[in-house]
């Protein structure tokens, strides 16, 4: 499977070419809304996974192969891109190779590595995640590494957002019964308050998430939490926008990799396959390669994970 796939739509980044520089499901975290279900390999420890050069090529590949000017390269991984200790050269040889602007998608998690603050410098925008505001909250919605605990994670990103000059956003993922209180929210914002970042997305789980009780706010919520935490509401409904896959041969391959890392709509399968002149998908289903799952009223189609 490539390193590199897109273009993908995105509220925040416009057209991106998405990068995992780490093998699936490998993170620090085991979040209940993760649209790509539990962590099967959990880790805090930074690791070499794969060659960066093959990383590289593949980004080369896909960027050349979309025909069209990406907004940005989103090095966001299928779980916890940070883990990568190669994931400065890949931002090193995005801005000098491809000079395309760099965000990198993280939990946060790992940002009181000093050799990681320094690696993630370079990057023009850095968003992290700020879902709770105390350690029970933190335990509750990440389901942490057991070696992480609340208080050094948020003074990790401190002590990065202090020295980094480039872009810090902030995405606060809000969980019915979890985290959308007054109290949950007011916490939140303290610790966003020590962050200072510029800008809050505010986000509800709009994908199937990877336990089947996880369901979003009700808007008065979502609205409440937007005025305290003076967030955008972007992120609370499902994205809209079509997938660019370029010229690849493989169109099953093509969906796969694109449906494994970004949950794809019906809607946005159907037009990619009415653009590919084939069908696919169900063909697909049926063969349990990848399977349709609703939730909040639309279908989306997701890998099998075996």
């Amino acid at each position: 499977m490539s390193h590199a796939y897109g273009p993908v739509p995105s509220r925040r980044f416009g057209r991106s070419i998405g990068v995992s520089p780490i093998p699936p499901k490998t993170c620090s975290y085991s979040c209940v809304y993760c649209q790509l279900g539990k962590t099967t390999d959990m880790r805090a420890e930074r690791g070499r996974f794969f060659d960066p050069k093959e990383i590289e090529k593949d980004i080369e590949n896909t960027v050349t192969s979309c025909g069209c000017k990406a907004d940005f390269i989103t090095i966001v991984g299928d779980g916890e891109p940070t883990l990568s200790a190669n994931i400065g050269e890949l931002i090193s040889f995005c801005k000098s190779h491809l000079k395309i602007p760099v965000a990198i998608i993280t939990n946060g998690s790992l940002l009181w590595n000093a050799e990681l603050q320094l690696q993630l410098r370079v990057a023009d925008v850095v968003s992290v995640t700020v879902s709770a505001g105390d350690e029970e909250t933190f335990r509750k919605i990440h389901r942490p590494h057991g070696s992480l605990k609340f208080s050094e994670v948020m003074s990790g990103m401190e002590t990065f957002r202090k020295s980094y000059q480039g872009k810090f956003w902030a995405e606060v993922m809000l969980v019915a019964g979890l985290n959308d209180s007054n109290e949950s929210i007011v916490s939140i914002k303290k610790q966003l308050q020590r962050l200072s970042p510029d800008k809050v997305f505010i986000a509800t789980p709009t994908r199937p998430p990877t336990e089947p009780w996880v369901k979003p706010p009700d808007p008065e919520s979502v609205l409440n939490a937007a005025s305290i935490l003076g967030g955008s509401l972007e992120m609370t409904f499902p994205e809209m926008g079509s997938f660019n896959p370029g010229e690849h041969e493989d169109v099953a391959d093509t969906i796969l990799q694109l449906c494994s890392r970004h949950p794809m709509m019906e809607k946005q399968v159907r037009e990619l396959e009415a653009r590919l002149g084939t069908e696919v998908a169900d063909r697909m289903a049926d063969e349990n390669v990848v399977q349709w799952k609703e939730y909040m009223g639309i279908r989306y189609l997701l890998p099998v994970r075996k």
